[in-house]
């Protein structure tokens, strides 16, 4: 089997186990992404969109649950009335930490100890620039589009 192909479904199966434990947690895959991202730094909510691969409708409805239960919170962006930016909040930050311990303990079980999983693990921040790459590409290509179309109006 292609080794590249071979990744992608181990990322798949492995997404499986991430999704599985946020359930446990008490919140899904996606805001779990939120989560991530908003921790990163405060995000406004078409920029999350955007990052976590999410139409604007399901980053609202994902936003919602996390505020409902103190996860995450909205702030007026300053001379901007109707930006929002949205904040993790202390409880989402310890949710966070919680959930990410319990897949470093999940993931360690299933690789096994010692040089086995250091040896998966080493590869995985290239893996993440590479992602992040590609994110930033996308999201230029939005802001691309989106002054294409401003510009025809």
């Amino acid at each position: 089997m292609n080794p590249v192909v071979q990744a992608a479904r181990v990322v798949a199966r492995l997404a499986r186990i991430v999704e599985q434990e946020c359930l446990d947690e008490g919140f899904g895959l996606s805001q779990y992404r939120i989560l991530l991202f908003a921790a990163r730094e405060t995000q406004r909510a078409g920029a999350l969109a955007s990052r976590s691969a999410l139409t604007r409708p399901a980053v609202t409805a994902a936003v919602n649950g996390l505020v409902e239960r103190g996860l995450l919170e909205r702030r007026q962006v300053p001379g901007d009335r109707r930006g929002i930016r949205l904040a993790v909040t202390r409880a989402g930050r310890a949710t966070l930490a919680r959930t990410e311990r319990r897949l470093a303990t999940r993931l360690a079980e299933l690789i096994g100890p010692g040089e086995k999983l250091s040896g998966v693990l080493n590869g995985l921040p290239s893996v993440e620039r590479a992602l992040d790459r590609e994110l930033d590409r996308e999201i230029a290509a939005q802001r691309v589009e989106v002054r294409r179309v401003i510009a025809r109006r």
